[in-house]
């Protein structure tokens, strides 16, 4: 998803095709200390099965599924704005 909406700004698909490995580090690098302290924030705990913060799976389930949605609904959001400025 993120490599889809940062094509809209890009034309160069190397960039383009490397992003969601560069956003993944810059969360995992610069974002750690904000989000350790807050587990359920922390995207290798939320995202990672072996981790399991409200002692239910469902619950660990329903979160990721929720985190991830979010993440789709406002990269989709902001693609489709930048779409319709380019049209």
């Amino acid at each position: 998803m993120a490599a889809a909406f940062f094509s809209l700004f890009w034309p160069n698909k190397l960039l383009v095709f490397s992003v969601p490995v560069l956003l993944y580090q810059i969360l995992i690098e610069f974002g750690a200390d904000s989000f350790r302290k807050i587990a359920a924030l922390d995207p290798r705990v939320v995202f990672d099965a072996r981790h399991n913060i409200w002692n239910s799976d469902w619950k660990m389930l329903a979160w990721a599924f929720l985190l991830g949605a979010a993440a789709w609904l406002l990269l989709g959001f902001a693609g489709m704005l930048q779409s319709k400025r380019r049209i």
